[in-house]
């Protein structure tokens, strides 16, 4: 990561995955007070809805993540 443009700005996407996990499954989200929110790097601010159910994976929340950056949003799954 040391060799990309703005490394110091870069982190590490599983973190990011792991900590909304974390945050969608605290108390303070099932109440209902915790608002969460994703900010790139290109200054796009995600808002991640607190009744959403990420996935476990890994490589399907990057799979999640990119068809969110290729269609602006992500359709429900009926």
């Amino acid at each position: 990561m040391r060799t990309l443009t703005n490394a110091s700005k870069r982190r590490r996407p599983d973190i990011a995955h792991f900590t909304v996990l974390e945050a969608l499954g605290s108390p303070l989200n099932k109440e209902g007070v915790l608002r969460t929110y994703m900010h790139t790097l290109d200054d796009r601010v995600i808002t991640v809805s607190p009744k959403i159910r990420l996935p476990r994976n890994y490589d399907r929340f990057v799979g999640l993540i990119e068809q969110l950056f290729q269609k602006d949003r992500i359709p429900p799954v009926s």
